[in-house]
């Protein structure tokens, strides 16, 4: 039998993004626990928002 690898997806949205130290902190929890893990960040303002949620959520 083989065994299935599920892997995460996870998005930070916001404007600025860049800074962030979520992926880091978000791959070492991964790691740790043997998690498969695909985590984004989302640059998007207010006004792109809606849509940049909609078209990652979308993808997926």
């Amino acid at each position: 039998m083989v065994e299935s690898i599920k892997t995460y997806k996870l998005g930070l949205f916001g404007h600025p993004v860049a800074h962030s130290q979520s992926p880091k902190i978000h791959a070492g929890f991964a790691k740790q626990f043997g998690i498969q893990l695909d985590y984004q960040l989302i640059d998007a303002t207010d006004s792109e928002l809606p849509k940049k949620f909609k078209d990652w959520i979308t993808r997926y």
